[in-house]
């Protein structure tokens, strides 16, 4: 079923900085008030040679408890298990029970368009924090994570006395470093 909203042209260009031009970690997008379009919230900006490593848990901290999003972060800085740097945009309907049920049979019909505007591939739909644990995403997407790199980069990337790395970890139930 579609829904005829639209999509504001600001999210296309917005994603294009992130898919093409890597000067954005991550992009998340909202109906607006009226659910006519849907239009660019946030848009977390870097340079083109920035670590991708924290762009997962910077979008993770822009998704409501209560309101439905579609956002796109650029999930990289760490290696799989063969070696390789994983570099992928991901792309969410973040769609929680605690949304409004308008807003989510809205922002459901609405997703097919977005699709076709941005020409996206995958997407993972997630009502729940745990949807989003980077071991449900790699699941999904298929990448065997090297565990270990994974771990040494959240101590890399640590400031402030280790709080960074509970708040990672917060959206990694799973992560077992002796796994």
């Amino acid at each position: 079923m579609a829904s005829g909203v639209k999509t504001n042209d600001d999210c296309v260009k917005a994603y294009e900085r992130l898919k093409t031009e890597h000067t954005a970690k991550c992009c998340v997008f909202k109906l607006n008030k009226n659910y006519t379009e849907v239009e660019l919230e946030t848009e977390v900006s870097c340079g083109k040679h920035d670590d991708m490593f924290d762009a997962y848990d910077e979008f993770m901290t822009k998704m409501p408890k209560d309101q439905c999003r579609y956002g796109v972060f650029e999930y990289g800085g760490r290696k799989d298990t063969e070696g390789k740097m994983i570099s992928k945009a991901i792309f969410v309907s973040w769609a929680p029970d605690s949304a409004a049920m308008k807003q989510k049979m809205v922002h459901a019909s609405s997703l097919n368009a977005l699709k076709i505007k941005l020409n996206l591939g995958d997407i993972i739909q997630a009502a729940d924090p745990s949807d989003l644990s980077e071991d449900t995403i790699c699941e999904r997407l298929k990448i065997k994570l090297d565990k270990e790199h994974l771990q040494q980069q959240r101590l890399c990337h640590c400031k402030g006395g280790g709080e960074q790395v509970q708040q990672q970890q917060q959206h990694s139930d799973d992560f077992n470093p002796n796994a």
